[in-house]
Formats: structure tokens, sequence, C-alpha cells
């Protein structure tokens, strides 16, 4: 979806980018979405990439540009999804994981399945 027509290309040379244009979605109603904290305009970004009307609404983005004139408080009780393209994992937390995963695979070897459908959703680095 693309509820406040902000999909823009950037072109450079004859590479061309796709991104999703703060400026134009809160132009559009989305909200002060450029006076976002850096942080917060990253979220934004996602929720603008992710906008499916399910997961992610126009409301969702909506709420997230209130959240200049609120001071956050509008937001305090919102729930925003976050789509995150890659994970990148400590040993602490990565070695479990990888455990997690084999006896994932392991159980679905057991009961018929073929273990290869078990993986992250998204790519992880250690």
């Amino acid at each position: 979806m693309n509820s406040f027509d902000c999909h823009r290309t950037l072109q450079l040379g004859s590479a061309a980018y796709r991104f999703h244009s703060l400026e134009a979605a809160e132009k559009a109603g989305a909200g002060r979405l450029a006076e976002l904290p850096r942080s917060l305009k990253v979220l934004a970004e996602n929720l603008l990439r992710h906008e499916d009307g399910h997961s992610v609404s126009a409301d969702d983005i909506r709420c997230l540009g209130t959240w200049v004139d609120s001071a956050g408080a509008a937001t305090a009780d919102t729930e925003l999804s976050f789509h995150p393209n890659r994970v990148i994992m400590p040993d602490a937390s990565g070695i479990p994981l990888l455990a997690d995963l084999c006896a994932m695979r392991d159980a679905m070897h057991h009961f018929g399945g073929d273990p290869t459908r078990i993986n992250p959703l998204i790519p992880v680095d250690f």
C-alpha cells in the first residue's frame, strides 16, 4: 500500500534506488514525521515500507506522526510493528538460537516433515 503517496526513486548515475519519503508522507497527512528523533524516523520509514493495511495501517503511521505534538504520550499505549531487514546476534544469544533451530529441525524430521523448511524469516548475522 502507499496511503501517503510517498514512494520515491533516487537516480544516481545508472542506478535507481527506491525509498519512502517522510516529507511526502507528512504533506499527505501522516503527521510530523520529519521532526521525529532519528531513531523514530527509522521506525516511520519502516512502517511506510511495510504498510499493508493489516500488520501496519495508515492509522499506525498517523499515530507515530503525532509523537512530536504529544511528546510521546499519544503513542505510549500503542503497539507498532517493526520489520527489521537483518538481525545481528552476539554469541551470547546467537548460540542458543542455533540450538533452538537444530532442535526444531530434529523435531520436524522426527515427525516426517522437511527439516530444511526451518529457517529464520530474515537474514541473521553473528
